[in-house]
Order: structure tokens, then C-alpha cells, then sequence
């Protein structure tokens, strides 16, 4: 797949090249079920495609692709940057992509959804564009263990991005419904691409293109729709996030706490999720260190989330483990239900895989933060269960290095073991002064 790069290098920009790449992915990958056939699909989609037939005639491809998605309402809107190549040249580069693509089978037993999926991270991974990146893999199952335990049939993801996330967490449960919604249609596109691999064809119609805060699409007669469980990696520190549009029009009455930053978003994308979790509802998001201890608008929201007692963990990650940013980050679990007076603190820096590309968590790490987060353990340097009244005096600061002791390694010294040795070293130092003495006085 990486040698279809070379193909469209200097006719198109990196970032266009992926997209083209990723459609025409998705397509054969699409295309390959039916082919196998994939009962799920064959009931669905109409028509197929015949790859090796366009190899001498390559202009048809285009046309047949054409009328193919046409046919079908599911991909509509989502396969449009492959139509780039038409009138490149270019008979010649289509049959290049072509040759590669006939030649492409998926032999081993990842399934097409995931075989995406890991393309998507693999260009996230080297992709500059922050508007194409996704949650890492590691972080994906971190959050779907933390929730593997939770009854959940509908999951909601308001920035769902390219949809890892939501997919992971949704791959631990049956019969879950999925609801997302994001601004940027381009990533939204592949994030319905990969639900259509995942065989989750009839959620597209609850997957919405636009501003979450704004105008959210998950709605119910002007009423947020509830759901068990959210997962959400929203924009961090957005600016332009829509408070003068709010303060005159709180619609949907999210912000009768009070209303976020005026400069920052991130609490706006808070409060959104907490007012669309039904009454047991659990949500996880991953934020900013900034959230956790600024003071004004945003100290003020804090406070009054965690005196009603709606946030159940806080899990501090180090630098390093997302795309597009090397800031630290930090997991926040909220739940609706909590049964005890306290919030589980962890820093897990010392669990990490440390890479100069990204750095991950192993599955045996991810396996003990989950049980410390089922048992609420207390484990020396790296969780403790703290009270209420103990973040209340600390000025509802969360920063979960606040209540964190650093684990210190101490050396065993063994005293007598050490008197022995000095009063050994301090007998060769006369016999070495005294030799000195003697070659002196010659």
C-alpha cells in the first residue's frame, strides 16, 4: 500500500495522495467482502466491482466507480478524491494504482474493518494535518478495558473523528447502538468508512457532519438524546468554540452550571457530554493537564462537578501519547452513579512504553490500571483513592501529581557490612603512608 504513494508523488499534495489512498482502500476492501460473500454485505450493497477487468480498459474503472457508489446511499459523499485522477494523464496512473490494488489481498485473518483501521493510525502516525488524526491504539483499548464491565447499548462519541474510539470501545459489547457527530467532514467521511467495514451499515443515520456545541445532531424535539455511555477525545483548547453564540442562546440548557472559558472550549465539550449521559450513564474523555487545575470560569465548573460527585477517576498519561501533540494528557472517567464520596487518582508514566514516535501502553500494563481502577486501589507511586474533603482543600485542584507520591527506589545499606569495609580501607591507608614514610626518609 505504501508503494501507491510513489505512484502519485508530484501529482498531488501528501495529504490528497492519503485520501485517494484511503478511499481507494476502502472501496477493494469493500468490494472484497462481497466478493467472499459476505451475507451481511450482499444484502446491502448493490453491485460490485470487477478490479482486474479495468486493468487494460482503466478508464472504466472510473465510470463503473462512479455509477457503483451512485447505486448505493450508504457511500454517497464518502468515496469523492479518487475523481481527482480523472483527466491526470492519466489512463497510466489509474492502471498503476490499479496493478497494485488487483495484486493487494488480505490473506491473514484481520478482518477488513480492522486492516483499515490500521492504515488510518499507521498515515495518522505521519501525517502532519492535525485535522486527520485519530485516537492511538493503545489509549483505544486502555479506555475500552475501563469500560469492558459497564452495561452499555448506546454510545455516543461528539468528536467522533475517524472512530477508533468509539469502534473499540463498541467491539467489548453487543447489540450497542453508536452515535457520533464532527465538524470536519473529511475525517468524518473515513470514520463512516471503517463503520461501514465494521458492519454497522444502519448506524450511518446517527452519525451527524457539524459544530457538536453549536448545533448538535443527536437530538430528540429539542432535547439532548441520553446515553449510557460517551467516549470522547474533543479538540484541545479550542478558541473559536462558540460562547457568544451560547451565552445568547443556551438552547439545550447545558450550561445552567455556568458557562465555560470564554477563550477555551474544552469545558464546553465537558458539560455537553455530562448533560447527554442519562441517569447511570458513565463517560470517558481524554483532556488537557490545563482542565484539571485552572482557575475562573473553568475552576468554577470543576468545583461543582466534583461537589456533586460526578467524577469517578482521573488517569494522568505522560508526554508523547497522541497524534498531532507531545503534551501530557489525561483520562477522566465521570459517572452518573457513583456510590462513594472519593475520585481514583493514577499516574501510570511509569506504565508506558516510552518511543520516540509514540509512546503506547502494553496490554499487561493496561490489565493492571484496569483492575486498581475496579478495586480502587491504593498502590505506592502510582493510584490513591482520595476524599472529597481532601480536594476541597486543596482548592479542587486534579492534577493527579498533587496526590501522587512519587515511588522512591531506596538502597538497602547494610552497616555492619560497611564498617568493615572502612575499617579495611582505612588499614591499607597506614600501610600505604607508612611505605611512603620509609621511602621518604631514604
Amino acid at each position: 500500500l505504501w508503494n501507491t504513494f510513489n505512484i502519485l508523488r508530484g501529482y498531488f499534495e501528501i495529504e490528497v495522495s492519503q485520501k485517494i489512498i484511503r478511499e481507494l482502500l476502502f472501496v477493494k476492501l469493500l468490494n472484497d467482502e462481497i466478493e467472499k460473500d459476505n451475507k451481511y454485505f450482499i444484502e446491502r450493497i448493490d453491485g460490485t466491482l470487477k478490479f482486474q477487468d479495468y486493468l487494460e480498459l482503466p478508464e472504466r474503472f472510473i465510470d463503473e466507480l462512479y455509477m457503483f457508489i451512485k447505486k448505493n446511499e450508504c457511500l454517497n459523499g464518502l468515496v469523492d478524491e479518487i475523481f481527482r485522477i480523472r483527466g491526470k494523464l492519466e489512463s497510466r496512473l489509474i492502471s498503476d494504482l490499479l496493478k497494485i490494488f488487483v495484486s493487494f489481498k488480505n490473506n491473514s485473518e484481520m478482518k477488513s474493518h480492522t486492516l483499515f483501521k490500521y492504515f488510518i493510525d499507521s498515515t495518522a502516525t505521519n501525517s502532519k494535518s492535525s485535522g486527520e488524526i485519530s485516537t492511538p491504539a493503545s489509549i483505544c483499548k486502555l479506555i475500552s478495558k475501563l469500560l469492558e464491565d459497564k452495561s452499555i447499548k448506546s454510545l455516543y462519541d461528539p468528536a467522533i473523528g475517524t472512530g477508533s474510539l468509539v469502534l473499540e470501545v463498541a467491539s467489548k459489547h453487543n447489540d450497542v447502538k453508536l452515535y457520533g457527530q464532527d465538524k470536519n467532514l473529511s475525517v468524518l467521511n473515513t470514520c463512516k468508512m471503517l463503520l461501514i467495514l465494521d458492519e454497522k451499515i444502519e448506524d450511518l443515520e446517527n452519525v451527524y457532519h457539524g459544530d457538536t456545541i453549536l448545533e448538535p445532531g443527536n437530538t430528540i424535539d429539542d432535547n439532548l438524546v441520553k446515553f449510557d455511555c460517551i467516549v470522547c477525545n474533543p479538540p484541545y483548547g479550542l478558541r473559536e468554540w462558540g460562547y457568544n453564540q451560547v451565552l445568547d442562546c443556551d438552547k439545550y440548557n447545558r450550561f445552567k452550571r455556568g458557562m465555560p472559558s470564554r477563550h477555551v472550549g474544552d469545558y464546553a465539550f465537558i458539560t455537553h457530554v455530562l448533560e447527554s449521559l442519562n441517569d447511570s450513564g458513565v463517560a470517558v474523555m481524554i483532556e488537557p493537564a490545563g482542565v484539571l487545575f485552572r482557575e475562573g470560569a473553568e475552576g468554577k465548573l470543576r468545583e461543582q462537578f466534583v461537589r456533586e460527585n460526578l467524577i469517578d477517576c482521573i488517569i494522568a498519561l505522560p508526554s508523547n501519547m497522541m497524534y498531532g501533540t507531545t503534551i501530557p494528557v489525561n483520562i477522566i472517567v465521570f459517572n452518573k452513579n457513583k456510590k462513594t464520596n472519593d475520585i481514583l487518582f493514577m499516574d501510570i508514566a511509569q506504565e508506558v512504553s516510552v518511543n520516540k514516535q509514540l509512546t503506547t501502553i502494553s496490554d499487561e500494563s493496561i490489565n493492571r490500571v484496569t483492575d486498581i481502577y475496579r478495586d480502587k486501589d491504593d498502590v505506592e507511586g502510582l493510584a490513591r483513592v482520595v476524599s472529597i474533603s481532601e480536594i476541597e482543600n486543596n482548592n479542587f485542584n486534579l492534577m493527579p501529581q498533587r496526590y501522587i507520591e512519587s515511588k522512591c527506589e531506596r538502597e538497602y545499606l547494610d552497616i555492619g557490612s560497611l564498617n568493615s569495609d572502612i575499617k579495611s580501607l582505612v588499614k591499607k591507608l597506614n600501610n600505604i603512608q607508612s611505605e611512603l614514610v620509609e621511602i621518604l626518609s631514604k
